[in-house]
């Protein structure tokens, strides 16, 4: 009997597996097969397509992986081609040219790049120029009067070339770490149509620029990449059929050349740009995405999702210039009613997730009561782990200005408060970043790196708001007690500034020679103190001079610090 039971079972086993619907080879979508995904196949668009907003193509045969028969030919002499043109007009700078070999150099580790997977996909440049690239070049052309002319074959060449597709992946390598507002599969969706808006096409020109200021190989090409970039927002600008609502694309184009002109041209001109920039973020009501009379964007989660984090990326940088500068904040914390930022894993596969929590929820306010429940911060992202600490830094930012403004006598129970409230906050933070620096302490991530050093810059910032204040009774205790906190974040620069040398100068976050700068001044200034607050100054120092080959912010820091003699503008 048990025989015949099992044989029964078996036979139910059979059929069920024979039933049980399985996914037929060679049926799922393009974009599904490419991501490794099963495909719902769904029509006219499977679900991932639906997600990510683009075409659904169904391939009814699998070609052969690798570049075709001739293609590694052709683009070695599309870069001879692009070489050569380079050296008649700069003959002298023939011998540097040789680091655009990006094809064949394989063995230079720090700009190694994979671009096999998409040399199938390289448009032919031999070809005739397309209606809509000539519409793109003929944009450019009114603006020749302004500023100098550009050899504008060359620039459609590095359109359609291969050079755009490694600076495409040298972005989201070295930029988007830092500035992650782009989808990287709804960008590169777009971003090889012909017939993409201006707005769309400037994004992708900052994202050149920037990446090519991040990479030995392209800084010759960093120039003319940014003058192209400049004049093509100035165009938008000019240009009357764009009277009517901004597209995102033109904020964050904007936020990146702002960081270029910070990093590679000028400071002032920087913060014009950063401006502009916020003053769009406004336009458009950014800081009011989930608010209840918030704005009706167009497009599904991912799109949302990028406006979320342009605005908070906007955000982080008017407080950590504010700071430097010592301006008024542009965008308010107290307006703010657009969710913190999902986590970056959902936002680059295109899965929605369920709803980040508002700012208010995870910062309390200056009257409010802080959070105990310490391990529910630690899984947030490097990047909202930044925007914490930026809040934080506003604030004290905030206090820092009001001293300088306000009768120190009135409140002063209130600004006591408030003082220890940041500076409870800000060690709780520092605890926290430094929890998850040291798990992967022989690779640290660059953005908490850069995190815990504008950490330490607030501690001096809220110590330096109690030493104009009166030494009354009433100061006495919170004056001692920023005096040791500032001691404490001394000794934590030092070996935070250690931590940071371990970092390639590429890898680092941009504006990373405003906190140096800013604890520099600090610790020159209270030399006296103790011992203990002119140790970090090695490590400062050292952390600038390294930077200022790449930087040109590190370089007008250590100006203004009286360690470099030379006029950085000169």
């Amino acid at each position: 009997m048990s025989s015949s039971s099992n044989q029964s079972a078996n036979a139910t086993n059979v059929n069920t597996a024979q039933r049980r619907p399985r996914q037929q080879p060679g049926s799922a979508c393009k974009e599904c097969r490419r991501r490794k995904l099963r495909c719902d196949r769904k029509e006219p668009k499977c679900d991932v397509c639906t997600n990510l907003d683009i075409p659904c193509v169904m391939r009814s045969y699998c070609p052969p992986r690798g570049p075709k028969k001739g293609e590694l030919k052709a683009l070695r002499s599309q870069i001879e081609a692009l070489e050569t043109r380079l050296n008649e007009k700069d003959p002298g700078a023939s011998t540097n040219h040789d680091m655009v070999q990006i094809a064949t150099n394989s063995d230079n580790e720090d700009e190694s790049v994979e671009v096999g997977n998409d040399l199938g996909n390289l448009p032919d440049s031999t070809n005739s120029m397309t209606p809509e690239v000539s519409n793109v070049i003929s944009w450019l052309q009114p603006m020749s009067d302004l500023i100098p002319p550009l050899n504008l074959e060359r620039v459609e060449d590095w359109y359609s070339g291969p050079a755009c597709y490694v600076s495409d992946q040298l972005y989201f390598d070295r930029v988007h770490a830092f500035f992650p507002m782009l989808q990287k599969f709804r960008y590169l969706s777009w971003s090889k149509q012909l017939d993409k808006t201006k707005q769309k096409v400037c994004l992708q020109y900052a994202m050149w620029t920037l990446a090519a200021s991040l990479s030995s190989q392209f800084q010759l090409l960093r120039t003319e990449l940014y003058r192209e970039t400049r004049q093509l927002l100035d165009a938008l600008e000019m240009d009357n059929d764009e009277s009517g609502p901004k597209c995102i694309e033109q904020v964050q184009a904007w936020i990146l050349l702002s960081i270029y002109e910070f990093m590679s041209h000028d400071y002032q001109r920087g913060l014009v740009s950063a401006g502009r920039a916020f003053r769009l973020v406004q336009l458009m009501r950014l800081y009011e995405i989930d608010g209840n009379h918030a704005t009706n964007l167009q497009g599904n989660w991912v799109d949302i999702e990028s406006c979320r984090r342009t605005f908070w990326v906007a955000y982080t940088m008017d407080r950590f210039m504010g700071v430097h500068d010592n301006l008024p904040l542009t965008l308010s914390e107290s307006t703010i009613r657009t969710r913190l930022p999902a986590p970056d894993s959902q936002f680059m596969s295109g899965r929605p997730t369920s709803m980040p929590k508002f700012l208010s929820e995870v910062v309390p306010g200056l009257n409010g009561r802080q959070s105990n429940d310490a391990q529910a911060d630690m899984d947030i992202s490097p990047f909202t782990e930044s925007i914490i600490i930026a809040t934080i830094c506003g604030r004290a930012l905030g206090m820092k200005q009001a001293t300088t403004v306000a009768d120190a006598d009135r409140d002063i129970e209130e600004h006591c408060q408030q003082h220890h409230l940041l500076n409870t906050l800000l060690a709780l933070h520092i605890k926290l970043l430094w929890m998850q620096i040291s798990s992967s302490f022989e690779h640290p991530d660059p953005m908490l790196v850069f995190a815990t050093l504008v950490a330490y810059m607030t501690t001096f910032m809220l110590s330096e708001s109690v030493e104009t204040l009166p030494a009354t009774d009433e100061w006495h205790a919170i004056i001692i007690e920023s005096k040791q906190r500032s001691l404490e974040a001394a000794r934590g620069l030092g070996i935070i500034t250690t931590v940071l040398t371990q970092l390639n100068h590429f890898q680092t976050h941009p504006l990373t020679p405003i906190p140096l700068f800013l604890s520099a001044k600090f610790c020159l200034a209270h030399a006296g103190l103790n011992n203990d607050s002119g140790a970090p100054m090695q490590g400062v120092t050292a952390a600038l001079w390294g930077l200022a080959s790449v930087n040109n912010l590190a370089e007008c820091c250590l100006w203004l610090l009286g360690l470099k003699m030379v006029n950085p503008g000169e």
